[in-house]
């Protein structure tokens, strides 16, 4: 995706904590100082990234990810630790031991049910699942579940909709013939007790009308050392394409 050349458009997010799909795992922006990253995938040139900025770091778990899941432990500037980010970026069957992206997902959340329960998990990225397919079940399954464990889409939290409701899509698909479809399948899961600070949850707009929309998500959730009884911004962007 050239994320070297569009080091300006992730700048202009100002996000403290960024997920990059189809990123290479060697760019500048991991070399630059400050920077926290970690990344996952099969090829050199077209993984899952998850970079921290002004002082934000992400810890990488090793042995619980996969080629389309990537779990850092995220920490704020001054050492606390904040929430386990599981990052997403489902693949096709093909290249999934033929897993579809919702069952891709469902395995996500069964490996981390427990962590889930307890609040201190956030799931972020492209889900590749959309209640716009044309059976879109288990998406909808899958949404109802996390629901159910204490999970909300930070989107439909914040614009009071429910999943299909959507009004602002995350991704312009251009298939045979030329025709257009449009799908919300980026998706930020964040548990109540922080769905309770969300600040601003917004789709940006689709560069020349198609490819991907940022997904920038904002909440007040620092937790401090004691010694610091204050809370600041954080600020977490999360895209793909842009």
């Amino acid at each position: 995706m050239g994320l070297d050349r569009k080091r300006a458009l992730v700048e202009r997010l100002n996000a403290d904590i960024v997920v990059i799909p189809e990123c290479a795992r060697t760019n500048r922006i991991q070399d630059e100082i400050g920077v926290s990253s970690a990344w996952t995938g099969r090829y050199e040139r077209k993984g899952l990234g998850v970079f921290g900025f002004d002082g934000w770091a992400v810890e990488p778990i090793r042995g619980h990810g996969n080629a389309w899941s990537l779990p850092s432990l995220v920490y704020s500037p001054d050492g606390v630790e904040q929430f386990i980010l599981v990052a997403m970026w489902t693949q096709g069957p093909e290249r999934a031991g033929g897993l579809s992206y919702a069952a891709q997902v469902r395995g996500v959340i069964d490996h981390w049910k427990n962590e889930i329960a307890d609040g201190r998990v956030v799931l972020a990225g492209d889900f590749n699942c959309s209640a716009q397919t044309a059976d879109p079940t288990a998406h909808l399954d899958n949404v109802r579940r996390l629901s159910e464990m204490g999970m909300h889409s930070a989107y439909h939290w914040a614009h009071g909709l429910p999943a299909g409701a959507e009004d602002a899509m995350t991704l312009r698909w251009v298939g045979r013939g030329g025709a257009a479809s449009w799908f919300h399948c980026d998706f930020v899961f964040v548990p109540t007790g922080l769905a309770g600070r969300l600040t601003s949850v917004q789709v940006g707009e689709l560069r020349n009308g198609w490819g991907r929309a940022c997904l920038t998500t904002r909440l007040c959730a620092w937790r401090s050392r004691p010694s610091h009884p204050w809370q600041q911004q954080m600020r977490r962007g999360l895209r793909r394409g842009c």
